[in-house]
């Protein structure tokens, strides 16, 4: 797992070599950040609150903003995530549907991650910096991390095991 997290590191520091990766990279790291601004505003809406998206930052009763960089979408958890599950034995149909099941995961604690951030700015603004580099980055640590153990319990009960002679 260090080495997919150090080849992505090193991924992140060379991309821009490439231009079509590069193009790709920002692609889908802009894609990801609309999609959590969208859904985070909406949540946000949805419980009372007048929430809006201004590019990649998502305004909060007028005055709260969260502003949603390239390391808030959180990619190098999916990446970490996808090569975990794909490189560890198993059979190919679990790892059919656990892939999925598991990026919309991530991407619903990343959501829950912004929504706590905002309401963190909101109420308590002085723990800003615990809660964002703390609190809420180890939470999706966690999820990732539960997502990895959850993924060897199926794999192990999914792949036949051999006893010892």
């Amino acid at each position: 797992m260090m080495a997919v997290y150090f080849g992505w590191r090193w991924f992140k520091s060379n991309v821009t070599r490439v231009s079509v990766l590069h193009e790709v990279y920002l692609q889908l790291n802009d894609g990801l950040s609309a999609l959590t601004a969208e859904i985070s505003a909406f949540l946000f809406n949805l419980f009372g609150y007048s929430a809006t998206i201004n590019g990649r930052i998502l305004v909060i009763d007028e005055f709260t903003k969260i502003h949603i960089t390239d390391h808030c979408v959180g990619l190098g958890l999916y990446v970490m995530f996808l090569a975990f599950v794909s490189l560890f034995p198993g059979k190919q149909m679990p790892k059919v549907w656990y892939l999925p099941f598991g990026i919309a995961f991530i991407l619903a604690g990343n959501i829950a991650r912004i929504c706590g951030m905002g309401l963190t700015q909101l109420y308590i603004p002085g723990s800003f910096g615990l809660m964002h580099l703390v609190v809420l980055r180890g939470m999706l640590f966690l999820v990732l991390i539960s997502l990895c153990l959850g993924w060897m319990k199926i794999s192990f009960r999914t792949t036949p095991h051999r006893q010892p002679h």
